[in-house]
């Protein structure tokens, strides 16, 4: 299994990147080799913060919620200073656990939006993140067992966030594969929420990029039945792509995606199964 960078592990963690070499010093995180954190290793850290403890007061947290909106709580000068100390030094991942021990529905999405999926280089991973908080949510409210967050939304990227990952990546394979598994998330997610993941114009300054993500859209719009979006437009690549992968002699036209074609891309729906 590939290791995970040591700043992108801070990241996820919501720590400074000299704590997270802390946390590998004091083997509460496993090298994988290559200055880089083993996954598993990260994801039972991960598990292991989860409190046990008493939860911060209601008004606490009601005090915590307000002043990440940019409010001023009326509350006593010393709880304003430990609320503001406490966004100050920690992590997403623990702001997001504390205003999930209010039992206010409003909070508990809220925290939802602190974890941030697009600080992580994995949608899936912001996934399981938010599907733990979901965990905790239940845990702490037991007699709201029936709800659940809205994380279908949360959990995924947008179509312009998607870019930014394409633009600083210099790795041609890993710009493919980010593409790729947007539209694979994209495919997967219920019709409503599509229109807003693709909202957003998508330019990441690569033509091959652009031509995938611009057909992958247009493709999925016409398979959820919505509007291609104004900003979609698919321009041929001067060369095939992927021809390489396929038996590009032995088949049909009809069954190469249409708006994929259109961008000199030889693709079907296979290259958008989740392995």
């Amino acid at each position: 299994m590939a290791g995970i960078a040591l700043s992108s592990a801070a990241e996820m963690l919501g720590v400074t990147p000299r704590y997270a070499r802390e946390l590998l010093k004091q083997g509460k995180l496993t090298s994988a080799g290559h200055g880089e954190i083993d996954p598993q290793s990260l994801d039972a850290f991960r598990q292991q913060r989860l409190p046990a403890g008493r939860p911060i007061t209601p008004s606490n947290t009601a005090a915590l919620a307000e002043l990440l909106r940019g409010g001023a709580p009326q509350i006593p000068p010393r709880s304003l200073a430990r609320l503001r100390n406490k966004i100050r030094n920690a992590g997403p991942w623990d702001l997001a656990l504390d205003l999930l021990t209010s039992p206010d529905k409003e909070l508990a999405r809220m925290a939802e939006f602190i974890v941030n999926p697009e600080s992580f280089l994995e949608a899936r991973r912001a996934q399981a993140q938010l599907k733990e908080l979901q965990h905790e949510w239940i845990r702490r409210n037991p007699a709201r067992q029936g709800e659940s967050l809205p994380l279908a939304l949360v959990g995924l990227k947008t179509s312009a966030q998607v870019a930014k990952l394409i633009k600083y990546s210099t790795v041609p394979d890993e710009r493919r594969r980010l593409a790729l598994d947007h539209i694979a998330d994209l495919l997967s997610t219920k019709q409503e929420f599509v229109q807003a993941l693709i909202a957003e114009p998508a330019r990441t300054g690569s033509a091959e990029s652009d031509a995938i993500l611009a057909a992958g859209i247009s493709w999925v719009a016409r398979e959820k039945k919505i509007a291609v979006p104004v900003w979609v437009t698919i321009t041929a690549l001067p060369e095939l792509l992927w021809a390489e992968l396929m038996p590009v002699a032995g088949l049909r036209s009809s069954e190469w995606i249409p708006e994929f074609r259109q961008a000199n891309i030889f693709a079907e729906p296979a290259h958008f199964a989740r392995a």
